[in-house]
């Protein structure tokens, strides 16, 4: 369980919010809310997944709460169980407290585990109870399923998630649902995160708190090291209903927080967040 975390980093970076462009653009281009949208939500269950690592770690090695790099003192944390199947509860009250990662987070979020997440085969399914973070109201699942080794010889996960995501200042609600699968290339001899690198294949589709539908394809595995805070390579279409295809190309391998997005032929960097 101590590499959850690790298999748990974002897919799709904070997409459109910066754009570095010196002409004018069309309608086409100025429709960035799928984008935004999908980053938030892409950000939000990843995340959700980190704390049950960064939870069950506390629960099952002598660091105990020392080790708890996300949620700090902000939570009540119970393992029902010694025995599989478990069931993992992280909660974070009714009032929102600021956490270690500068986020405010209250409600419950809960992890149900039928094995060790080493082993092939062991499922992790997680659910909500009025858990928000930031003032974001979260629902729905989210499974991990350990699928064993691949052709590659190498550990791989399916991750599935069906959400939604209610705006704060009744902005609106967002859905989102997504099917990866993650194969960890490197780095699972060590018991140290640094030398982790994935790669990330997969789909998704959302509708935006406005009513846009867009789906998500990834057309070249997105390369993930976890020492980067961003995808150092990799690309996937954005195709947002009535507007021209997108392509997000995250570049040659470089860690840095730029891309690159085209859109009828024209090409635009983009700074990342």
């Amino acid at each position: 369980m101590q590499n959850l975390r690790k298999n748990s980093m974002m897919l799709i970076a904070a997409l459109l919010l910066t754009i570095v462009v010196g002409c004018k653009k069309d309608d086409q281009d100025q429709d960035y809310s799928a984008g935004q949208e999908n980053a938030i939500a892409e950000n939000v269950y990843n995340d959700v997944a980190n704390i049950i690592d960064d939870a069950y770690q506390s629960k099952s090695d002598a660091k105990g709460t020392s080790g708890l790099i996300i949620i700090g003192a902000c939570a009540t944390i119970t393992l029902d169980t010694i025995a599989f199947p478990r069931t993992l509860t992280v909660d974070f009250g009714t009032t929102p407290c600021l956490c270690q990662d500068g986020r405010y987070r209250s409600g419950k979020i809960i992890a149900h585990f039928t094995g060790p997440y080493r082993s092939a085969g062991t499922v992790i399914t997680i659910t909500f109870d009025d858990y928000s973070v930031n003032d974001y109201l979260v629902n729905g699942t989210k499974t991990i399923t350990n699928m064993g080794l691949n052709t590659n010889n190498n550990p791989y996960f399916k991750i599935d998630v069906t959400g939604t995501i209610q705006k704060p200042n009744n902005g609106g609600t967002i859905t989102w649902n997504s099917t990866r699968t993650r194969e960890w290339i490197e780095g699972q001899s060590t018991l140290t995160m640094a030398d982790d690198v994935y790669l990330i294949n997969g789909s998704g589709s959302g509708v935006t708190s406005a009513g846009t539908a867009y789906t998500i394809s990834i057309t070249d595995p997105l390369r993930k090291e976890i020492g980067c805070k961003q995808f150092v390579s990799g690309i996937f279409e954005l195709d947002i209903t009535g507007k021209a295809l997108r392509t997000v190309d995250y570049g040659n391998g470089t860690c840095d927080n730029t891309a690159t997005v085209t859109i009828l032929s024209q090409t635009y960097t983009i700074t990342l967040n």
